[in-house]
Protein backbone atom coordinates (compact mmCIF):
# COMPACT_ATOMS: atom_id res chain seq x y z
CA UNK A 1 0.00 0.00 0.00
CA UNK A 2 2.97 2.30 0.55
CA UNK A 3 3.38 5.39 -1.61
CA UNK A 4 6.78 4.18 -2.87
CA UNK A 5 8.46 0.83 -3.36
CA UNK A 6 9.55 -0.90 -0.18
CA UNK A 7 13.33 -0.65 0.14
CA UNK A 8 14.24 -1.13 3.81
CA UNK A 9 13.50 -4.14 5.99
CA UNK A 10 11.09 -4.28 8.90
CA UNK A 11 14.08 -5.28 11.02
CA UNK A 12 15.79 -1.96 10.15
CA UNK A 13 12.65 -0.01 11.06
CA UNK A 14 12.30 -1.77 14.41
CA UNK A 15 15.99 -1.18 15.17
CA UNK A 16 15.49 2.53 14.50
CA UNK A 17 12.38 2.71 16.68
CA UNK A 18 14.09 0.93 19.56
CA UNK A 19 17.08 3.26 19.30
CA UNK A 20 14.80 6.33 19.25
CA UNK A 21 13.06 5.12 22.41
CA UNK A 22 16.39 4.36 24.09
CA UNK A 23 17.46 7.97 23.41
CA UNK A 24 14.35 9.31 25.14
CA UNK A 25 11.87 9.61 22.27
CA UNK A 26 8.34 8.29 21.70
CA UNK A 27 7.20 6.06 18.83
CA UNK A 28 3.57 6.39 17.74
CA UNK A 29 1.33 5.39 14.83
CA UNK A 30 2.97 1.99 14.44
CA UNK A 31 1.98 -1.44 15.64
CA UNK A 32 2.83 -2.77 18.19
CA UNK A 33 4.29 0.46 19.63
CA UNK A 34 0.92 2.18 19.47
CA UNK A 35 -2.41 2.43 17.71
CA UNK A 36 -2.52 3.62 14.11
CA UNK A 37 -5.19 6.28 13.70
CA UNK A 38 -7.11 7.39 10.64
CA UNK A 39 -6.01 10.51 8.85
CA UNK A 40 -2.86 9.37 7.09
CA UNK A 41 -2.70 9.25 3.31
CA UNK A 42 -4.52 6.23 1.89
CA UNK A 43 -1.20 4.98 0.49
CA UNK A 44 0.69 5.48 3.75
CA UNK A 45 2.97 2.76 5.06
CA UNK A 46 1.31 3.41 8.43
CA UNK A 47 -1.48 1.06 7.36
CA UNK A 48 0.86 -1.73 6.25
CA UNK A 49 2.06 -4.53 8.50
CA UNK A 50 4.13 -7.68 8.27
CA UNK A 51 1.70 -9.35 10.66
CA UNK A 52 3.46 -8.07 13.77
CA UNK A 53 5.10 -4.74 13.01
CA UNK A 54 3.83 -1.75 11.10
CA UNK A 55 5.87 -0.33 8.24
CA UNK A 56 6.00 3.32 9.32
CA UNK A 57 6.39 5.23 12.58
CA UNK A 58 5.94 8.77 13.82
CA UNK A 59 8.61 10.10 16.16
CA UNK A 60 8.21 12.61 18.96
CA UNK A 61 9.97 13.74 22.09
CA UNK A 62 7.79 14.68 25.00
CA UNK A 63 4.34 16.12 24.29
CA UNK A 64 3.05 16.76 20.78
CA UNK A 65 4.70 19.68 19.06
CA UNK A 66 8.23 20.54 18.05
CA UNK A 67 10.34 21.25 21.13
CA UNK A 68 14.01 21.94 20.67
CA UNK A 69 14.80 18.53 22.14
CA UNK A 70 12.81 16.84 19.37
CA UNK A 71 14.65 18.68 16.60
CA UNK A 72 17.99 17.97 18.27
CA UNK A 73 17.25 14.26 18.42
CA UNK A 74 15.98 14.17 14.81
CA UNK A 75 19.21 15.85 13.72
CA UNK A 76 21.31 13.44 15.77
CA UNK A 77 19.44 10.39 14.44
CA UNK A 78 19.34 11.34 10.76
CA UNK A 79 22.54 9.49 9.95
CA UNK A 80 21.33 6.47 11.91
CA UNK A 81 18.08 6.32 9.92
CA UNK A 82 19.89 6.77 6.61
CA UNK A 83 22.43 4.06 7.45
CA UNK A 84 19.50 1.66 7.90
CA UNK A 85 18.10 2.59 4.49
CA UNK A 86 14.90 4.10 5.88
CA UNK A 87 12.73 6.79 4.37
CA UNK A 88 12.85 9.91 6.55
CA UNK A 89 10.29 12.70 6.45
CA UNK A 90 11.14 15.77 8.50
CA UNK A 91 11.47 19.46 7.70
CA UNK A 92 15.16 19.78 8.53
CA UNK A 93 15.69 22.76 6.22
CA UNK A 94 12.59 24.72 7.22
CA UNK A 95 11.44 25.02 3.60
CA UNK A 96 8.49 22.67 4.04
CA UNK A 97 8.29 21.43 0.46
CA UNK A 98 5.58 18.82 -0.22
CA UNK A 99 5.04 16.31 2.63
CA UNK A 100 7.81 17.91 4.71
CA UNK A 101 5.31 20.66 5.50
CA UNK A 102 3.29 18.15 7.52
CA UNK A 103 6.40 16.94 9.35
CA UNK A 104 7.53 20.02 11.19
CA UNK A 105 6.18 18.97 14.59
CA UNK A 106 7.20 15.30 14.41
CA UNK A 107 9.48 12.98 12.49
CA UNK A 108 8.44 10.05 10.33
CA UNK A 109 10.35 6.96 9.18
CA UNK A 110 9.20 4.12 6.98
CA UNK A 111 10.45 1.28 4.75
CA UNK A 112 9.92 3.19 1.50
CA UNK A 113 12.43 4.50 -1.01
CA UNK A 114 12.04 8.30 -0.83
CA UNK A 115 12.96 10.79 1.88
CA UNK A 116 12.11 14.46 2.25
CA UNK A 117 14.34 16.62 4.42
CA UNK A 118 12.43 19.80 3.65
CA UNK A 119 13.28 20.51 0.01
CA UNK A 120 11.28 17.80 -1.75
CA UNK A 121 11.49 14.06 -2.31
CA UNK A 122 14.87 12.41 -2.83
CA UNK A 123 15.45 8.74 -3.60
CA UNK A 124 17.78 7.05 -1.17
CA UNK A 125 19.86 3.90 -1.32
CA UNK A 126 19.69 0.62 0.50
CA UNK A 127 20.99 0.41 4.04
CA UNK A 128 22.23 -2.44 6.16
CA UNK A 129 21.61 -3.71 9.69
CA UNK A 130 25.03 -5.40 9.86
CA UNK A 131 26.44 -2.92 12.37
CA UNK A 132 23.43 -2.70 14.71
CA UNK A 133 23.21 -6.49 14.72
CA UNK A 134 26.92 -6.58 15.56
CA UNK A 135 26.29 -4.12 18.39
CA UNK A 136 23.56 -6.40 19.76
CA UNK A 137 25.93 -9.38 19.58
CA UNK A 138 28.49 -7.31 21.52
CA UNK A 139 25.96 -6.74 24.32
CA UNK A 140 25.98 -2.97 23.88
CA UNK A 141 23.09 -1.20 25.65
CA UNK A 142 20.15 -0.07 23.47
CA UNK A 143 21.15 3.60 23.52
CA UNK A 144 24.46 2.68 21.86
CA UNK A 145 22.97 0.56 19.05
CA UNK A 146 23.13 3.27 16.40
CA UNK A 147 24.19 1.15 13.38
CA UNK A 148 27.29 3.34 13.06
CA UNK A 149 30.68 1.66 13.33
CA UNK A 150 32.60 4.17 15.37
CA UNK A 151 35.50 3.77 17.77
CA UNK A 152 33.41 2.20 20.55
CA UNK A 153 32.08 -0.66 18.44
CA UNK A 154 35.44 -1.14 16.73
CA UNK A 155 37.11 -1.29 20.14
CA UNK A 156 34.64 -3.84 21.47
CA UNK A 157 35.21 -6.01 18.41
CA UNK A 158 38.97 -5.74 18.87
CA UNK A 159 38.58 -6.82 22.50
CA UNK A 160 36.72 -9.98 21.49
CA UNK A 161 39.23 -10.66 18.76
CA UNK A 162 42.17 -10.26 21.16
CA UNK A 163 40.58 -12.70 23.59
CA UNK A 164 40.47 -15.20 20.73
CA UNK A 165 43.89 -14.56 19.25
CA UNK A 166 45.71 -14.54 22.60
CA UNK A 167 43.64 -17.28 24.22
CA UNK A 168 42.48 -15.11 27.09
CA UNK A 169 46.07 -14.38 28.15
CA UNK A 170 46.42 -10.84 26.80
CA UNK A 171 43.94 -7.98 26.45
CA UNK A 172 45.26 -4.94 24.62
CA UNK A 173 41.92 -3.16 25.08
CA UNK A 174 41.63 -4.26 28.72
CA UNK A 175 40.14 -7.29 30.43
CA UNK A 176 37.03 -5.45 31.62
CA UNK A 177 36.23 -4.25 28.10
CA UNK A 178 36.47 -7.80 26.81
CA UNK A 179 34.19 -9.00 29.59
CA UNK A 180 31.59 -6.32 28.84
CA UNK A 181 31.71 -7.19 25.13
CA UNK A 182 30.96 -10.86 25.78
CA UNK A 183 28.26 -10.04 28.31
CA UNK A 184 29.68 -11.09 31.68
CA UNK A 185 30.27 -9.13 34.86
CA UNK A 186 33.54 -7.21 34.89
CA UNK A 187 36.31 -7.86 37.36
CA UNK A 188 38.12 -11.01 38.29
CA UNK A 189 39.86 -13.34 35.90
CA UNK A 190 39.10 -14.52 32.39
CA UNK A 191 37.56 -17.68 33.79
CA UNK A 192 35.44 -20.51 32.40
CA UNK A 193 32.33 -18.31 32.42
CA UNK A 194 34.14 -15.62 30.43
CA UNK A 195 35.43 -18.18 27.93
CA UNK A 196 31.97 -19.68 27.44
CA UNK A 197 30.46 -16.21 26.96
CA UNK A 198 33.25 -15.38 24.51
CA UNK A 199 32.49 -18.46 22.44
CA UNK A 200 28.77 -17.60 22.39
CA UNK A 201 29.58 -14.04 21.31
CA UNK A 202 31.83 -15.21 18.47
CA UNK A 203 29.04 -17.52 17.30
CA UNK A 204 26.57 -14.61 17.39
CA UNK A 205 28.96 -12.46 15.35
CA UNK A 206 29.42 -15.26 12.83
CA UNK A 207 25.65 -15.52 12.37
CA UNK A 208 25.31 -11.76 11.93
CA UNK A 209 28.15 -11.56 9.45
CA UNK A 210 26.89 -14.60 7.54
CA UNK A 211 23.48 -12.93 7.16
CA UNK A 212 25.24 -9.78 5.94
CA UNK A 213 27.19 -11.74 3.33
CA UNK A 214 30.52 -11.13 5.03
CA UNK A 215 31.18 -14.59 6.48
CA UNK A 216 31.20 -17.77 4.42
CA UNK A 217 32.13 -20.37 7.04
CA UNK A 218 30.07 -22.34 9.51
CA UNK A 219 29.03 -21.09 12.92
CA UNK A 220 31.59 -22.81 15.15
CA UNK A 221 32.35 -20.22 17.88
CA UNK A 222 36.01 -20.16 16.74
CA UNK A 223 37.60 -16.90 15.61
CA UNK A 224 39.58 -18.38 12.74
CA UNK A 225 40.72 -17.01 9.37
CA UNK A 226 37.18 -16.86 7.97
CA UNK A 227 35.90 -14.86 10.93
CA UNK A 228 38.94 -12.61 10.74
CA UNK A 229 38.25 -11.96 7.05
CA UNK A 230 34.64 -11.08 7.86
CA UNK A 231 35.85 -8.75 10.63
CA UNK A 232 38.16 -6.99 8.18
CA UNK A 233 35.36 -6.71 5.62
CA UNK A 234 33.01 -5.18 8.18
CA UNK A 235 35.60 -2.56 9.16
CA UNK A 236 36.46 -1.83 5.52
CA UNK A 237 32.83 -1.37 4.53
CA UNK A 238 31.33 0.39 7.56
CA UNK A 239 34.03 1.97 9.76
CA UNK A 240 33.42 5.69 10.10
Amino acid sequence: MGASAKLATTHALVAACDYWIAKGGRVTEMQPYGEVHKGHSSTSFHYDTDGVYGQAADLNVGTAGAPASERALMVACRRVFESLGLSVLYDYTGNGVAVARAHRDHGHIDVGSYSNFGDGPVKHGRGSTAVVDTQVALHQPPAMRDNLLGDTTAGDLAAVRDASVFGGEKFDAGLERAQRAVGVATGGDWDAKSRAAHDATVAALQRVWHDAGLYKGRVDSVWGPGTDAAYDSLLSRFKL
